[in-house]
């Protein structure tokens, strides 16, 4: 025959049963978690929460990230204003070019000179681009050369050059 024993029943194995709503935690028949009811056996106080040293790194963390981001961006806007710039003093200096191929070789307007301009080619003293062109007469043939100069913020010059050649000689 099997042994019978005496005294209390047995505990069921496996996991404690949950109860619906307790967020994933175990609760005993008794109430509160299992390892609420294990901290309090032990006479470790029941806090929850964040210490104020964990908060801080926390931020800490988050401002190092935001801090790179911000480094980022700066860049790419830079890199930005630089490539519109340049884009705008290679238009500027194609436009010349295309100016200086159509005039006569008999016109005073072709002849070496410069001027300042804004973004959109129109004069402006104050224009960010200073725009300059040569004429350099060759045997049968004059080459043109234009040139556009700026100053990127910070102070950095920059400078776009372009040429052309065109048949024929200024008299």
């Amino acid at each position: 025959m099997a042994e019978q024993l005496i005294g209390p029943p047995a505990e069921p194995e496996g996991p404690p049963a949950r109860r619906r709503g307790s967020g994933g935690r175990a609760r005993s028949a008794l109430g509160g978690t299992t390892r609420d009811r294990a901290a309090k056996r032990a006479g470790e106080k029941n806090e929850q929460g964040f210490t104020l040293i964990e908060v801080l790194i926390a931020l800490l963390v988050l401002m190092v990230g935001m801090a790179g981001i911000l480094s980022l961006q700066l860049t790419a806007m830079k890199a930005t204003g630089f490539s519109r710039h340049a884009t705008e003093a290679s238009s500027l200096a194609e436009d010349k070019v295309e100016d200086l191929r159509t005039v006569p070789l008999t016109s005073p307007r072709f002849a070496t000179g410069s001027d300042r301009v804004d973004a959109r080619g129109v004069l402006d003293t104050t224009g960010l681009y200073n725009r300059t062109w040569t004429i350099t007469p060759q045997t049968d043939t004059t080459i043109i050369t234009v040139s556009v100069a700026w100053d990127e913020r910070g102070g950095e010059p920059y400078t776009i050059s372009m040429s052309d050649m065109r048949t024929g000689t200024p008299p």
